[in-house]
């Protein structure tokens, strides 16, 4: 969870502690939630592709046969397609808002 990518500032403890500990002062951390396009188009096919080449899944992906990539495909296109919207892929999107002063 501490680990490069999009999930890295996770924890606001963590976030704030790292600010503190570089000298940052008066640390405000606050949660923001909105609703959020996923993989940036409203192409289906667009979204299942951009899925596919990031995160876990593509680390799994690599050096699989064609036949592999194909099933993989198609759960993701089952796990998509039921909150596919005309607007895309529509999902929770959380992240913290976060100040401070040095």
């Amino acid at each position: 969870p501490d680990a490069p990518g999009p999930t890295a500032f996770g924890d606001p403890e963590r976030v704030r502690a790292m600010l503190v500990d570089a000298g940052w002062g008066a640390v405000g951390v606050a949660e923001c939630r909105r609703l959020m396009q996923a993989f940036g188009t409203s192409n289906l096919e667009k979204g299942i592709a951009g899925a596919m080449r990031i995160g876990v899944m593509a680390r799994r992906l690599v050096g699989q046969t064609p036949e592999t990539i194909d099933r993989a495909r198609a759960a993701v296109r089952s796990a998509l397609a039921d909150r596919w919207t005309p607007n895309g892929w529509m999902t929770d999107g959380v992240c913290w808002v976060v100040t401070a002063s040095n």
